[in-house]
């Protein structure tokens, strides 16, 4: 059976702690990515939202000349 040293090797400290250090960035990349693709989400939704409403004004608009057009094609006969 293998026997644990009391203090571990300063070599192993040392790895240990870069690990940490790494895990530790690694981790706050990945919520900092998370937030941005959140962020651009949230954009293009509102991008979404906005051309919706303008699809409907322009839809309105376009009914609206078509009604104009058949009063005058039908008034002018």
């Amino acid at each position: 059976m293998a026997r644990r040293s009391a203090s571990p090797d300063p070599d192993t400290l040392v790895k240990r702690q870069r690990n940490n250090v790494a895990a530790k960035k690694y981790r706050q990349k990945k919520i900092d990515r998370i937030q941005e693709l959140e962020e651009v989400v949230d954009e293009v939704k509102r991008e979404r939202d906005e051309l919706k409403i303008r699809l409907a004004r322009q839809e309105a608009e376009t009914e609206a000349l078509r009604e104009m057009l058949k009063m005058k094609m039908g008034g002018g006969v």
